[in-house]
């Protein structure tokens, strides 16, 4: 019985948190600067101008100023881990960092506001990618609308 209730309890946590939106605060977020990481040299540069491309568009869609100006970093990191010939993950990670103050000695630290991760078995680089981002970006515009409402 009690393995029963034990995994509801688990089972009803787990939804909870699943769909729970991220700790992160979107308000008040209009220009950043668009920056496209890659942990490997294998993470070819129409890749990365295709990221670009997505950021762009999802910025301008969310009235986002995407200024170079800007110290506020909209980003994507990519890590690709190869485990064997056949076999390779990607880590893709949607990023916002910026400058805010530390509020005990009121010094400016960099801190990341916003973060999301897909991790994911490649089978076509380039859609899964995409497809990935995709998502990424989705949850994140949902967010930010909630947020700025």
């Amino acid at each position: 019985m009690l393995n029963i209730a034990s995994k509801i309890l688990l089972h009803s946590f787990l939804s909870a948190t699943l769909f729970a939106q991220t700790p992160f605060s979107l308000e008040q977020f209009s220009t950043a600067h668009i920056v496209v990481k890659s942990g490997s040299n294998k993470i070819l540069d129409k890749y990365k101008t295709n990221i670009y491309k997505l950021l762009n568009e999802y910025a301008n869609d969310l009235n986002i100023s995407t200024s170079r100006l800007s110290q506020r970093v909209l980003g994507v990191k990519i890590h690709l881990l190869k485990l064997t010939k056949e076999l390779s993950i990607i880590e893709l990670e949607l990023y916002i960092h910026e400058p805010t103050l530390h509020m005990k000695d009121k010094e400016e630290v960099l801190s990341i506001t916003y973060q999301n991760r897909s991790i994911f078995i490649v089978n076509d680089i380039e859609e899964d990618i995409e497809d990935n981002l995709i998502i990424l970006l989705e949850e994140f515009s949902t967010q930010y609308e909630e947020d700025n409402e």
